[in-house]
């Protein structure tokens, strides 16, 4: 078990995620063409008289960053090859190798940036679809939870549009729910699948899940920047401070951890457990407002039960609980 555990480390301290910035400039392309018209302005009216080889150089660099395939960027260097030299206070060369070797060095820029792209968003999806793919192994350790990381996922992402959070939040939370029992990999099978309930001594083995998920992925920067961290090892802290690893309360308790906080207990009232049957709907509702400035952050809470009153126990409609070993 260990041993594929510090197999995971490792490769997982290799990856990272695509810097955000780099997303919207994607989904606005056409900025690269309003871009494009304020250089050719600047060349033309700005610095009369002066070829500007640099001013094209960085909108081939900004082309790199919004158009992927091969073909867009061949017409976007031959496009600010040909403006290049319209401008130019001595228009076209005679000589068309330098017109060609121009060319080559625009595409060259756009190439060298649009593979770094590619290469980002490739090691961005083979993280996500690691990491989902390890969570869903972890749920499969135990035919109860089956799907347990998916449904919270699914949760807390409902909870963070309702209290208004942005797209980049929601997904991060989404992450971190699919990640927040990653830990349950360093807890043995015998305690993982015990019929009936466990002892002191278990419990306390148990609640060690979120520091061994925390040291697994601590590594990689961005999860730290995004909070994704601080959601893996903080979602079992209370309000009240009687939470745990480290006793957290109020304030101090990051966000996305008071939201998977109450996604968890919920999914975790409504599923089947090898110690008892599922509890009903009304039951899990009843109790996550029972604990609402004890346990569960209010405003959490309140978003939850929005969330609630809209969809009642349609929430549960794709929820997926495997009965299979």
């Amino acid at each position: 078990m260990w041993k594929k555990l510090k197999l995971f480390q490792t490769f997982i301290h290799k990856s990272d995620y695509l810097n955000s910035k780099i997303k919207v400039l994607i989904t606005y392309r056409y900025l690269f063409f309003l871009i494009f018209a304020v250089f050719i302005w600047i060349d033309f009216h700005v610095y009369t008289g002066r070829s500007l080889v640099g001013l094209y150089s960085i909108i081939m660099v900004f082309s790199g960053l919004v158009f992927k395939p091969v073909w867009q960027g061949i017409l976007q260097s031959i496009l600010v090859t040909i403006i290049r030299y319209v401008v130019a206070p001595d228009g076209f060369p005679s000589e068309v190798e330098v017109i060609f070797f121009q060319w080559i060095s625009y595409f060259a820029i756009w190439y060298a940036i649009s593979a770094l792209v590619r290469n980002s968003i490739e090691q961005k999806e083979n993280l996500v679809r690691m990491t989902t793919a390890l969570a869903n192994s972890i749920d499969k350790r135990d035919k109860y939870t089956a799907f347990h990381s998916s449904n919270v996922a699914r949760y807390a992402e409902l909870i963070a549009k309702e209290m208004g959070f942005d797209q980049k939040f929601c997904s991060e939370i989404k992450l971190a729910a699919q990640l927040h029992d990653l830990g349950k990999i360093g807890i043995p099978e015998s305690i993982l699948n015990k019929s009936g309930r466990l002892t002191q001594e278990e419990y306390e083995i148990i609640k060690t899940h979120p520091m061994i998920g925390y040291d697994i992925v601590k590594h990689i920067k961005t999860f730290s920047n995004n909070g994704i961290l601080d959601a893996i090892l903080y979602h079992h802290e209370r309000e009240d401070g009687s939470g745990y690893p480290s006793g957290l309360e109020g304030q101090k308790i990051p966000i996305k951890a008071k939201i998977i906080a109450v996604a968890d207990s919920f999914d975790a009232m409504t599923s089947n457990r090898r110690y008892r049957e599922n509890n009903s709907f009304s039951f899990a509702v009843k109790e996550i407002l029972r604990c609402r400035g004890t346990h569960y952050d209010p405003a959490v809470v309140d978003s939850f039960i929005q969330v609630i009153d809209r969809k009642g126990t349609d929430i549960l409609n794709v929820k997926v609980i495997s009965d299979q070993g």
